[in-house]
């Protein structure tokens, strides 16, 4: 009969440590992979919170933003505030320009060309002390937007009856204006905003009009400047292709 000696237990006794670390390894891996994910867990729950809070803050900074409109009179242009009051009066830039759109007939539908000639209407925009009701004043002459009307008018019949325009659709001729406002709200946070006219729009729009009045050609100085025949020839090159 074999005896067992103290090396044989000792190895025994090795074996049966090395389980039982092993088994406690196995043990304390699993715990450790329960604790991590209930981290993960808890850290996407305070995410989730922190974004809910983010966008409660957004929404109710939303609902306190001055509104603009524009309000045109005989000789200015008011820039007016029906919303949350400023926190300091507003930085206005204002390009004019005279708008054209020529619409042609190609194989597939209509095509439209727009061109912008910049023109100089405001003689100085002041920006007011109050911080809602009217915030700015852009003054202009009275006789220069009347020959402003006029010119466009004469504009538009020389392109739909002189110029001879292959399968033309239609023209739009109209005075406009690009405007940029910035502004601080009530939380000292800064905005920015693009108009045409008075419609809202943004800024890759804007610098897309910026670009196609940069290439424009003729520039008159002033109302008493402007040469009806040099715009038609402008027009006519037929470079700002409205892509929208």
């Amino acid at each position: 009969m074999y005896s067992w000696g103290l090396s044989e237990w000792g190895d025994i006794a090795n074996i049966v440590i090395a389980i039982a670390s092993v088994a406690t390894a196995i043990v304390t891996a699993r715990m450790l992979i329960k604790q991590h994910k209930l981290q993960l867990k808890q850290h996407a729950l305070e995410r989730e919170k922190h974004l809910l809070e983010e966008r409660k803050l957004k929404a109710q900074q939303q609902e306190h933003q001055p509104v603009f409109y524009f309000k045109r009179c005989s000789d200015r242009l008011e820039v007016c505030n029906s919303g949350e009051k400023l926190a300091q009066p507003i930085n206005i830039a204002i390009k004019s320009n005279i708008f054209v759109r020529v619409s042609v007939f190609n194989g597939q539908g209509v095509v439209d060309y727009d061109t912008y000639i910049p023109i100089n209407i405001y003689r100085e925009c002041r920006c007011q002390e109050e911080l809602d009701g009217v915030v700015v004043k852009c003054f202009f002459s009275k006789d220069d937007r009347e020959k402003l009307h006029t010119i466009c008018a004469t504009i538009a019949n020389k392109l739909m009856r002189g110029s001879h325009i292959p399968l033309l659709a239609g023209v739009i001729v109209r005075e406009s204006d690009l405007i940029s406002i910035e502004y601080i709200d009530v939380y000292k946070q800064k905005h920015q905003l693009f108009y045409v006219d008075s419609m809202l729009t943004n800024g890759n729009e804007m610098m897309k009009i910026g670009a196609i009045m940069n290439r424009c050609l003729y520039r008159p100085k002033g109302i008493n400047d402007i040469n009806v025949d040099k715009i038609v020839e402008e027009v006519l090159r037929f470079r700002g292709l409205n892509t929208i």
